[in-house]
């Protein structure tokens, strides 16, 4: 079976416009310039961020816009996907604190939204929420704060002030909601955004880790 990941996240393509700039970090270097955005996912066009795949070595880029669309009742700022010669669109928004992403999250989840973080919420916090449909069967998500305050290092870099939540994707065919179908842990920092999805799909047997190697936000 193929599986082809499209992101921001959750896979491999995978998922607020502003006029002051806040943070710019190229991760090869030593060099930091930081004025942290105050929420755990910058919207400002712009913004850019590079990913590579544990499973396949392929990096993704997905950059913020300045445009803006409603999908399901919410306001979703538009992100540009780029990986391995393909692109995409991805959607992000932020709601009362809930943070979503809609999108193509790979193995046939075509236009699936993801609820993947609160950010005022304690460990153990948890929701339940309608995704969309997998392969035609309606979706839903569980998720789970699982940890906060996290300091955790990737490669050589080190992020604070980090979210550890837990995501399962599971469909009902008919006879209620199934063993997840996906299961996402997302690790998000504050002022930068997703900076770790670690995917799997036990269906299939499938698992890769997403992991940030550089990014800039304006």
């Amino acid at each position: 079976m193929k599986i082809v990941f499209f992101v921001f996240f959750g896979t491999l393509l995978f998922m607020m416009s502003g006029c002051s700039k806040e943070l710019s970090v190229e991760m090869k270097t030593d060099t930091l310039v930081i004025k942290p955005d105050t929420t755990y996912q910058p919207l400002e066009a712009n913004s850019a961020w590079v990913y590579k795949d544990s499973a396949t070595g392929v990096t993704t880029t997905i950059a913020a816009t300045d445009s803006d669309t409603v999908i399901n009742n919410k306001t979703y700022t538009v992100f540009h996907v780029t990986s391995a010669g393909q692109t995409a669109d991805e959607y992000f928004s932020i709601n009362s604190h809930n943070y979503f992403s809609y999108g193509n999250f790979g193995n046939g989840l075509v236009n699936i939204e993801l609820l993947y973080l609160n950010d005022t919420a304690s460990p153990g916090y948890n929701w339940q929420a309608s995704a969309g449909t997998v392969n035609g069967y309606p979706a839903q998500v569980q998720g789970e704060i699982l940890d906060t305050g996290l300091t955790v290092t990737i490669g050589t870099n080190t992020f604070s002030h980090v979210i550890h939540t837990e995501i399962s994707l599971a469909y009902n065919v008919g006879g209620g909601f199934q063993t997840p179908y996906a299961i996402y842990d997302y690790y998000v920092a504050k002022g930068i955004g997703i900076i770790k999805i670690e995917s799997s799909f036990p269906t299939v047997g499938f698992t890769s880790d997403l992991e940030l190697v550089s990014y800039t936000i304006q």
